[in-house]
């Protein structure tokens, strides 16, 4: 029996640059945590680093992913001009790789019909997947007919979109998060509560 692990999650020096340049104080906490905290190494390492770690958790499999929130709190020219070097980039490290690293696009849900593109591009040349997408783009719901060319993509090509959670709107975190200080804030209005309940 192989395990195979999902949200297996990396980052690039890139995306990190890009969510510096629109949030320089990293509000999200997720932002925070992956270019500033202890898990920031782990995530940059799509090599030796992060194949020692899954021998030792016994995964033969990882099906690496971009950590939240993505391309999805950027503007949309940006987002969609990070969208293809970050796949590029995964689909370097599975080859690499080949047998441990499998791939979930990196889409620019702001720019849906670009993500649907793209998303055609990731599958049929690059060989991934499907695609995960965190639950809001910007400060809509990827649930509305805006981001449908996406799902429309990802139908016709009979492949997964992985939705994953993203923190609260910040009037959301404080009123339903707030008030413990940091790093509580942050624990509850992400993977403690705030991922399991909606915006």
């Amino acid at each position: 029996m192989r395990v195979y692990a999902l949200e297996e999650h990396m980052v690039t020096a890139a995306v990190t640059e890009a969510w510096r340049r629109r949030d320089p104080r990293l509000a999200e906490p997720m932002m925070k945590w992956a270019v500033s905290g202890d898990v920031t190494p782990a995530l940059l390492d799509l090599d030796e680093g992060r194949l020692a770690a899954m021998d030792d958790a016994g995964i033969d499999t990882a099906v690496l992913s971009m950590t939240t929130p993505g391309l999805q709190n950027l503007p949309a020219a940006e987002a969609v001009a990070l969208q293809g070097p970050t796949n590029d980039a995964l689909a370097a490290a599975v080859g690499r790789h080949p047998g441990r690293f499998a791939a979930f696009a990196t889409l620019a849900t702001p720019a849906p019909a670009a993500a649907a593109a793209e998303l055609r591009r990731a599958v049929t040349d690059l060989g991934f997947d499907g695609a995960m997408v965190n639950v809001r783009s910007g400060e809509r719901g990827v649930d509305a007919a805006e981001f449908w060319d996406i799902y429309e993509a990802a139908a016709e090509l009979r492949v997964p979109l992985y939705l994953h959670p993203r923190a609260p709107l910040p009037a959301v975190g404080r009123a339903y998060y707030g008030g413990f200080g940091e790093p509580v804030d942050s624990l509850l209005a992400t993977g403690a509560v705030g991922w399991q309940t909606p915006d």
